[in-house]
């Protein structure tokens, strides 16, 4: 709960730099995309965020949520950074989590629903995957 109270904070918390920073100097960028744009940076940070948390709770170790989870961040970055250069790789981008925070371009052209929804499914899996293992390794421990 902490984590997502952290990630809807530093999303507003962006979203008013943002939109000040447009305002004061005169970017006239829409004050409804930029929410848009940090509401789905949050959503791929809590994505990100379930997935520390379900190696965690699989491996119990922190390192191996921290590196894992970093690891998954610089490997999808970079399929989607790569597909947009060769168009071979376009068809894996779909793979990547950054694929549907920037694919729409959200700053410049809104909300994208379903890219919306797959990050926000990206996270539900991953808390119930989480929920699920940790409660297998507390039961391990019991024993």
């Amino acid at each position: 709960l902490r984590t997502t109270l952290d990630a809807v904070r530093v999303g507003f918390l962006t979203f008013v730099g943002v939109a000040l920073g447009s305002k004061l100097g005169g970017l006239h960028i829409s004050t409804a995309n930029i929410a848009i744009t940090c509401l789905m940076a949050a959503l791929i940070g809590l994505g990100f965020g379930a997935l520390a948390l379900a190696l965690s709770a699989g491996t119990g170790r922190m390192s191996v949520a921290v590196y894992g989870a970093i690891g998954a961040g610089i490997f999808f970055h970079l399929l989607n950074a790569l597909a947009a250069l060769n168009h071979k790789l376009a068809q894996l981008a779909r793979w990547s989590p950054f694929h549907y925070y920037l694919g729409n371009d959200p700053l410049n052209n809104g909300m994208d629903w379903g890219h919306a929804a797959v990050l926000f499914a990206i996270c539900v899996v991953l808390l119930g995957e989480s929920l699920g293992l940790f409660q297998r390794r507390a039961i391990r421990q019991r024993d």
